[in-house]
């Protein structure tokens, strides 16, 4: 009879612990995609477009909000919360993009190390500092992908409107 009164609340024992370990995974959340955020210093202001600061990000915005004029504004961010908020982590980073489809500026950052690349950073002629992959030529000459206002592989579009003719 021993015997099965220590089987049964090592059972019991085991139910409890995989009832705990549950508990903690439940309370888990994550929103956005994660991104590399020690990329920034490798966009270069002028020089690097859309789609290669999605390629040195490793993942598309969340959010993308196109301007009548072809610019855009890309939106990337994660939040992550662990045990009831008891750790939570954010990280958001937003980059202006003008029409010609190259980048402009930081428009928000949060979390995120570093500062983008500035032109006269480039030399002529030498690829961007720490850049991933060279661009050929023929590649600037290509359309340019932000001035498509169709919402062709975009999840969530979103647009916006200037309130000002800044």
């Amino acid at each position: 009879m021993k015997h099965i009164a220590q089987s049964e609340s090592c059972g019991s024992w085991r139910l409890a612990a995989a009832g705990a370990a549950l508990a903690l995974l439940a309370a888990c959340s994550t929103t956005g995609q994660r991104f590399n955020t020690l990329a920034l210093p490798q966009i270069v202001v002028g020089h690097t477009t859309f789609r290669q600061a999605q390629n040195l990000l490793g993942a598309a915005p969340v959010d993308i909000y196109r301007q009548g004029d072809g610019s855009l504004t890309a939106r990337w961010a994660v939040k992550a919360s662990m045990v009831a908020d008891a750790l939570y982590v954010r990280q958001e980073l937003s980059l202006r993009f003008g029409p010609d489809g190259r980048f402009e500026r930081v428009v928000d950052s949060v979390n995120v190390p570093g500062e983008p690349s500035k032109p006269e950073d480039v030399r002529p002629g030498e690829p961007a500092p720490r850049t991933v992959a060279a661009v050929p030529a023929s590649v600037s000459s290509a359309p340019n992908p932000v001035a498509d206002m169709s919402n062709k592989g975009i999840d969530n579009p979103a647009i916006s409107y200037p309130l000002s003719t800044q």
